[in-house]
């Protein structure tokens, strides 16, 4: 029996863990909404009709593209100047 006293503390998590799903479906049920009407039931649609293809590719999601890449490349060159300068002062 000594040879598995190593694995008490994770049977304990795993018996934990299955408590508290168990403990979060019954309390979602229990408390959960009750009253499902057809009005609920029915699909949100909001605003006016779309107007032209909205499988149409738009300017913004190019600015939006064009102006993640300095971005990423600033970040990126911010992470490495640290380095650079490890570098150069041991070199």
């Amino acid at each position: 029996m000594d040879y598995l006293s190593p694995y008490i503390p994770i049977l304990v998590l795993l018996l934990l863990t299955g408590v508290l799903c168990t403990a979060i479906g019954v309390l979602a049920t229990v408390l959960g909404p009750r009253r499902i009407t057809r009005i609920k039931e029915t699909a949100f649609e909001c605003g006016s009709p779309s107007t032209g293809d909205p499988h149409a590719r738009r300017l913004v999601v190019l600015l939006r593209f064009l102006s993640l890449v300095p971005l990423q490349l600033l970040a990126f060159g911010l992470g490495l100047l640290p380095i650079a300068v490890m570098c150069l002062v041991v070199h």
